[in-house]
This record gives structure tokens, C-alpha cells and sequence, in this order.
């Protein structure tokens, strides 16, 4: 928004990348905020969330904030509640993922189908592409392209993935994948 012209608040502010948290600080941050306010967090718990959310400020503490919504009347979160706060961030966000899903050519939602159930990093290996009945590799580098041209993936150390890791979770659990489409 700050940074697109033709938006009204285009320059309003800096802009600040925080990048990823090291696991051991965003942990500590994580129990003491649970701590703060009444509610205790084991390490387990906390790891799952910091592996959930990729260790990205802005998924990290949008998954808290929902945990700790749910939780208001326990004092001990437990594991689980993290999967079941994943659920509801992604039922909310379902009319917005489900309109830019329905945007997408066939090629392009096979390819993050793929990618939202494997985990694969590797996208042009005939194994994946064979396994998931992707066609050629060709097609695969076309879909990846536009998928990055359009801001769904992103490159992380020269890997493609997720640029919203909601997505990859809507696409997980809608069980898109058994959709008859491999």
C-alpha cells in the first residue's frame, strides 16, 4: 500500500523489513507476552508455532494473537491449540483465498497443490513432476513464473514458496488435493 503509486498512502511512511526472528529470541518473546498476561505456554507449543509460521514476525504474531483468543479462559495453552488456531485463521481468510484460487489456469493450481501437500523444494525433478502429473518442465517453469509474477510464491535461498503461508494451509486443508485433479 505504501509502496504501490497509485494508492492513497503511497510513501506515507518507512518502510521496514524485519526478515526472520532468530527461533530462540521469538520464543522467549512468545512465552513472556502468553506469561504477561496470565497464560502459560510450554517450549513444545512455542516451537510449533515458530514452525507454523515460518519464524516470519507478521504470521508469528497473527497465529499468537489467535491462540491466544481462543484460550482466554485456560491458563496452560496447549499444543493443539495451534492447529486449531491455524483452522480458523484459514476459515476466515477462505472467500479471499478462494477467489484468487478461482483466478488461477488449471497448470497453476496443480502446481501449488503439489507444492501445499509435498513440501517439495525441488519443482523441476521428474520424480515430483511425474509424481503429481504436472506435464513437462517446461510447464512447471511457466506456472512458477506466473505464480511469481502474480506474488502467490515467492524465492527464499533460490527455492520458491508460499508468499503467504495461510494459502499453503487453505490449499492443505480444503483438501483441494482430493479433488480428482492428479
Amino acid at each position: 500500500m505504501v509502496l504501490n503509486k497509485n494508492k492513497p498512502f503511497y510513501k506515507m511512511g518507512k518502510v521496514l523489513f524485519l526478515g526472520k526472528i532468530p527461533s530462540g529470541e521469538l520464543s522467549s518473546f512468545i512465552s513472556g507476552k502468553f506469561w504477561a498476561s496470565g497464560i502459560t505456554i510450554d517450549a513444545g507449543t512455542t516451537e510449533e508455532i515458530i514452525r507454523v509460521s515460518r519464524a516470519v514476525p507478521y504470521y508469528t504474531l497473527h497465529l499468537c494473537h489467535e491462540i491466544w483468543s481462543g484460550c482466554t479462559d485456560i491458563k496452560n495453552v496447549p499444543r493443539p491449540a495451534v492447529a486449531e488456531a491455524v483452522g480458523r485463521i484459514v476459515r476466515g481468510l477462505s472467500p479471499m483465498f478462494l477467489s484468487i484460487w478461482d483466478s488461477l489456469a488449471l497448470s497453476q493450481r496443480k502446481l501449488l497443490q503439489a507444492m501445499a501437500v509435498s513440501g517439495a523444494t525441488d519443482l523441476f525433478s521428474m520424480g515430483f513432476i511425474n509424481s503429481y502429473r504436472l506435464g513437462s518442465a517446461s510447464s512447471v517453469q511457466k506456472s512458477e513464473a506466473l505464480l511469481l509474477a502474480k506474488g502467490l510464491l515467492e524465492k527464499e535461498d533460490g527455492v520458491a514458496v508460499f508468499s503467504d503461508i495461510w494459502f499453503r494451509e487453505w490449499i492443505k486443508k480444503k483438501g483441494i488435493y482430493f479433488g480428482g485433479l492428479f
